[in-house]
């Protein structure tokens, strides 16, 4: 049982902001206490690897909310889930081979996508039916 994210004490207990390295579109994230130390280890390390310039834009992470087009809490509603580079991985977008995509766009073998994935984050490109390439998530950690 996750909790219920609508709640202020589930908020109040689980929620924290947790800076990020600096040279992002963002300087903090607003996410889960056990999520954060992930996300802030992932940015360090895109930055580390030189690849800091691939990260355009920032959509958030925590957002009380459910699942597009569904019923139940969005990942976001937990604060477990960022979405980045927006205008460039629209949801429902495919997943396309290296050499189409453009600036900013994710693919399978994309370095930040890989550095998510090292830290045992889930990049939405993979999801079975709608693709969601700027969504990672870290669902499943906690």
């Amino acid at each position: 049982e996750l909790g219920n994210p609508a709640s202020k004490a589930w908020q109040a207990a689980h929620l924290a902001s947790f800076p990020i390295v600096a040279g992002f579109p963002m300087s903090k994230v607003f996410c889960h206490r056990e999520f954060g130390p992930v996300l802030q280890q992932v940015f360090a390390e895109i930055k580390a690897e030189g690849h800091i310039k691939k990260i355009l834009s920032y959509a958030g992470c925590y957002s009380l909310r459910k699942v597009r087009g569904g019923s139940t809490w969005s990942a976001h509603a937990y604060g477990v889930a960022i979405d980045a580079n927006v205008p460039q991985n629209p949801l429902g977008a495919p997943v396309r081979a290296t050499l189409d995509c453009k600036p900013g766009e994710f693919y399978l073998e994309h370095p930040v996508v890989k550095i998510f994935k090292r830290h045992g984050c889930f990049w939405g490109g993979k999801f079975r039916h709608r693709k969601d390439k700027m969504h990672y998530c870290g669902c499943g950690r906690y």
